[in-house]
Protein backbone atom coordinates (compact mmCIF):
# COMPACT_ATOMS: atom_id res chain seq x y z
CA UNK A 1 0.00 0.00 0.00
CA UNK A 2 1.09 3.56 -0.59
CA UNK A 3 0.86 6.60 1.64
CA UNK A 4 -2.21 7.69 -0.32
CA UNK A 5 -3.92 4.37 0.48
CA UNK A 6 -3.21 4.76 4.20
CA UNK A 7 -4.55 8.32 4.16
CA UNK A 8 -7.68 7.28 2.25
CA UNK A 9 -8.40 4.51 4.75
CA UNK A 10 -7.80 6.86 7.69
CA UNK A 11 -10.19 9.36 6.09
CA UNK A 12 -12.91 6.69 6.16
CA UNK A 13 -12.47 6.36 9.92
CA UNK A 14 -12.38 10.13 10.40
CA UNK A 15 -15.59 10.47 8.40
CA UNK A 16 -17.44 7.73 10.25
CA UNK A 17 -16.46 8.59 13.81
CA UNK A 18 -19.64 8.80 15.92
CA UNK A 19 -20.53 12.30 16.95
CA UNK A 20 -22.14 13.55 20.13
CA UNK A 21 -25.87 12.95 20.18
CA UNK A 22 -28.73 13.20 22.59
CA UNK A 23 -28.95 9.42 22.93
CA UNK A 24 -25.75 8.70 24.86
CA UNK A 25 -26.33 4.94 25.11
CA UNK A 26 -26.50 4.72 21.31
CA UNK A 27 -23.44 6.93 20.87
CA UNK A 28 -21.40 4.95 23.42
CA UNK A 29 -22.19 1.68 21.65
CA UNK A 30 -21.33 3.09 18.24
CA UNK A 31 -18.13 4.66 19.53
CA UNK A 32 -17.06 1.40 21.13
CA UNK A 33 -17.64 -0.47 17.85
CA UNK A 34 -15.86 2.25 15.87
CA UNK A 35 -12.87 2.03 18.21
CA UNK A 36 -12.77 -1.76 17.94
CA UNK A 37 -12.93 -1.59 14.14
CA UNK A 38 -10.20 1.06 14.11
CA UNK A 39 -7.83 -0.98 16.28
CA UNK A 40 -8.49 -4.20 14.36
CA UNK A 41 -7.71 -2.42 11.09
CA UNK A 42 -4.64 -0.81 12.64
CA UNK A 43 -3.36 -4.18 13.86
CA UNK A 44 -3.66 -5.58 10.34
CA UNK A 45 -1.99 -2.55 8.77
CA UNK A 46 0.88 -2.91 11.25
CA UNK A 47 1.93 -6.04 9.37
CA UNK A 48 2.76 -3.89 6.32
CA UNK A 49 6.31 -2.53 6.06
CA UNK A 50 5.43 1.08 5.16
CA UNK A 51 2.84 1.56 7.90
CA UNK A 52 3.52 3.99 10.76
CA UNK A 53 0.99 3.07 13.47
CA UNK A 54 1.51 6.13 15.67
CA UNK A 55 1.26 8.63 12.84
CA UNK A 56 -1.79 6.90 11.36
CA UNK A 57 -3.67 6.87 14.67
CA UNK A 58 -2.71 10.50 15.34
CA UNK A 59 -4.17 11.41 11.96
CA UNK A 60 -7.40 9.47 12.62
CA UNK A 61 -7.76 11.17 16.02
CA UNK A 62 -7.03 14.50 14.30
CA UNK A 63 -3.88 15.21 16.30
CA UNK A 64 -1.80 15.81 13.16
CA UNK A 65 -2.06 16.25 9.43
CA UNK A 66 -1.75 13.49 6.86
CA UNK A 67 2.05 13.83 6.76
CA UNK A 68 2.37 13.83 10.55
CA UNK A 69 2.76 17.60 10.86
CA UNK A 70 0.65 20.07 12.80
CA UNK A 71 -2.88 20.78 11.67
Amino acid sequence: MTKEHFIALADVFVGTKPSESLDLSYTVGRESQWEQDLLTTCNYLSTLPNFNRGRWLDYVYEKCGSSGGKL
